[in-house]
């Protein structure tokens, strides 16, 4: 392109300040295209991201349920203090699955009227055992634990959770002394 030039030798201000304004205009349309672009493009892993995030959690709920309806047979065929032993069978598999370790588990012999800590009312034939039970792990496997223990299936309530910190552990966080007290409920053996 050749730029003419007026008879003093200088180029024309005016078509210089037009091909200026141009070039300014075009750089900011560019800027507003690939904001807009890239704009989109955050929108949509946004929502990407977020339809992940749901079908993670329905896939964790139906595994739950499922893992829930497996056992629940062995929880509807149980009763009596029965019961008790199957619930800490289900402790002591659920707890070996989260490296935690079940140091001790003590329950009452025989079981009592069903009375809960929360306003619920009594359910004709069915008693409760208060059961204490110790845990020792690291941090990270005791709250896996514990969060998976909702689904075992025997009905329960947590009257109090003791932590202790012990030690460092070995792969960062804290091991943790746990005392559980519970208070399980099963159906009362019809003699």
């Amino acid at each position: 392109m050749k730029l003419e030039f007026l008879k003093t030798g200088e180029p024309d201000l005016d078509r210089l300040k037009l091909g200026l304004i141009i070039l300014a205009g075009a750089s900011v349309l560019i800027a507003v295209v690939s904001g807009y672009f890239g704009f989109s493009a955050a929108l949509e892993a946004t929502e990407k991201e977020a339809a992940l995030a749901t079908i993670s959690k329905s896939r964790e709920q139906r595994d739950a349920d499922l893992r829930t309806a497996q056992a629940s047979n062995s929880a509807e065929s149980a009763g009596g203090i029965q019961a008790i032993r199957h619930f800490q069978e289900s402790l002591n598999k659920l707890a070996g699955a989260h490296e935690v370790n079940v140091t001790g588990f003590q329950s009452t012999t025989a079981l009592a009227p069903m009375k809960s800590s929360y306003g619920i009312s009594d359910a004709p034939g069915w008693g409760m055992a208060m059961v204490d039970v110790n845990l020792h792990g690291s941090s990270r496997s005791v709250f896996s634990f514990i969060r998976e223990l909702a689904y075992v299936p025997y009905p329960f309530e947590i009257e109090k959770v003791f932590f202790e910190p012990s030690l460092p552990s070995p792969n960062g966080g804290t091991q943790l002394n746990v005392l559980l007290n519970l208070k399980v409920f099963a159906k009362e053996q019809q003699l």
